[in-house]
Parts: C-alpha cells; structure tokens; sequence
C-alpha cells in the first residue's frame, strides 16, 4: 500500500501539473485571440516594407511560443521524481510573477538522484541555489535562469547547473558563503544563513561538490557523485 507521505506528494504533483497546463491553454488561447490582429499588423507592415515592424512583431510571437514551449518542459514523465517536480514547477512560477525566463534542460533520469545522495541534502542545496538565483535575476536586466540536469556516464555523475543573470557589481564570489551575509536589499536577521547552510552540507557530504563562478551569467555548477 501506498504511505500517506506518497499519496500526499502525488496529488501535489497533480495539482502542479493542472497549474502548468491551464497556464499552457490560457498562453494559447491568448495567442489565438490576438492571431487576426497579428496576421492584419504583419500584412500592413509587409505592404510598408518595413522591415523593422516584421521582426518587432515576430519576436512578440517567439516569446509567447517560447513561455509555452518551456512549460512543455514541466512534464512528470520527465522530470519522474515527485519532489523535485514539485520544486521545479514551483520555482518556474515564482520567477515568472517577476518576468524571469526559465529554461530548463534535462536529460537524466531524475530517480537516480536518489541512489547516489540523500535526498533532503541535495533537496536543500538545489531550492537555495534557485532562491538565490531569482532573487538576483529579478533584478536584472535581462531576467534570465538557465537549469541544465546531465549526466557523465564515464565518470558515473550527475551535473546539475543553474545560471542567472545578476547586477555585476552585486555579487562577492569571496563572500556569499560567509555566515549572514546576503545582497538583498531588505537586511533581516533571517537573511544569509542559507549559502552558509549550504557550505555545511557540503562539508559533511562525500557525493556532493559545488562549483561557483561568474562572468555573463552567475553559475552554480553541483556535481553529485
């Protein structure tokens, strides 16, 4: 029989799945709705030759295909392992209420995690890191994440990347894991705990390694071994 615990994480999954794909159709929907005004603009613009407005007026288009294609991504029989999921999906709406863009690439089976690593450690680190990342992509120029799930079969680990734009002069790669220090505007007594939390985990874990660099975007490389 299924535990109370399993059954529980199943539902959130269902009900995170019904918030991707209602999500989905309202995108579509609105696509479909401006599609007579878009073919009318695009003709005008065309009898104008002006370039300039045909490609103002697709890149409007490949943005709402490109909304829509990434939630395609939010799927549970890609992303097989509930929890995860649950995060991922609600992650992607929290950067999405402040204009982020994720994209998101996966090619593992996400059920391996598990087998190599203790759950909650990875869990911990992996909601942090995605925290952080949208806390300092929301403020941005170009509000952007990149998640990236692989894995080296020769050398038996997973690699899981996260990358965000951030403000340059905002990030100290010297000081983020320092005990209580954070970038946030708001200061609070809550705030700085959770790189350091991090650093911990890390200290104590033999399948767990942390890679942090910076240049166009900010990266956070975790390699689980």
């Amino acid at each position: 029989m299924e535990t109370i615990k399993s059954l529980k994480l199943k539902i959130e999954q269902l009900e995170s799945q019904n918030k991707v794909l209602l999500n989905m159709y309202e995108s579509v929907r609105e696509f479909k709705h401006d599609y007579g005004n878009f073919i009318q603009i695009l003709d005008g613009y065309s009898k104008m030759n002006s370039m300039d407005g045909v490609k103002k007026l697709c890149n409007k288009a490949k943005l709402i295909y490109k909304d829509v294609n990434n939630m395609g991504m939010l799927t549970p029989e890609l992303i097989n392992n509930p929890v995860i999921y649950n995060i991922i999906v609600s992650k992607f709406f929290t950067a999405k209420d402040f204009g982020i863009n994720i994209n998101l690439e996966a090619a593992i089976d996400f059920e391996s995690i598990e087998d190599k690593i203790s759950g909650e450690d990875f869990l911990y680190i992996f909601t942090e890191l995605l925290d952080n990342a949208i806390e300092s992509a929301k403020f941005s120029d170009k509000k952007e994440i990149n998640i990236t799930f692989s894995e080296d079969i020769s050398q038996n680990c997973i690699y899981v990347i996260i990358e965000n734009t951030y403000k340059v002069d905002e990030l100290n790669l010297d000081k983020i894991y320092e005990k209580g220090y954070t970038t946030r505007s708001e200061k609070s007594k809550e705030h700085g705990f959770g790189l350091w939390n991090v650093k911990k985990i890390l200290k104590r874990s033999d399948s767990l390694e942390l890679y942090t660099s910076k240049g166009d975007m900010f990266i956070q490389e975790i390699k689980i071994k």
